[in-house]
């Protein structure tokens, strides 16, 4: 871009133009989101290519003015333009033979589904989640905690059942609670 005459809005280059274009569309974000966005979410500052805090020597901060004037007129269609014109360069550096014309892609696209076990979020099963790590952590520090003191930990399957059973217990004990409070067995 080096001896063009300057044109275009000033206060952002096109690569921040580019981000910040698709940031909105990404988050179909209104201006004022889309300032507060490129202003203080430290990511985003990174892939602008700014200092990631709005204040200092160096800092860029982007008005809300500045954003709706050069964001304004980013819409899908442009964004689609680029993204074509991106992957023909692409195509082009990669193709195999530089005399033959680019063939058009064939793409095959495939699927898998694959059967979990996935269970629905209700509040007891949270509360279970919740319980489990807890006492996943509980006892992995407690095992340290035995180690550091110099006594041998203890080792073995009825460990094992015996550090698993409190979750077991707490969760039937919750969902019986639960039944009898709504009037079921």
């Amino acid at each position: 871009m080096a001896g063009l005459k300057p044109t275009g809005r000033t206060g952002m280059d096109l690569w921040q133009i580019l981000v910040l274009g698709v940031v909105r569309l990404g988050l179909d974000a209104n201006f004022d989101r889309l300032e507060d966005l490129s202003n203080h979410h430290m990511l985003i500052r990174q892939m602008l290519g700014v200092p990631q805090t709005p204040w200092g020597a160096e800092s860029q901060v982007f008005n809300h003015q500045t954003l709706r004037d050069n964001i304004a007129l980013f819409d899908e269609a442009l964004l689609q333009e680029i993204n074509a014109l991106v992957a023909a360069q692409g195509r082009a550096v990669f193709k195999k033979n530089d005399r033959a014309a680019l063939a058009p892609l064939a793409v095959k696209v495939d699927s898998y589904v694959l059967e979990t076990d996935v269970h629905f979020p209700t509040d007891l099963n949270l509360l279970w989640d919740a319980g489990a790590s807890a006492w996943i952590c509980w006892k992995a520090i407690a095992t340290l905690m035995t180690w550091r003191a110099g006594a041998k930990p203890r080792t073995g399957a009825a460990v094992s059942r015996a550090w698993s059973d409190p979750p077991a217990k707490w969760s039937s004990a919750a969902g019986r609670k639960r039944k009898s409070a709504n009037g079921r067995p």
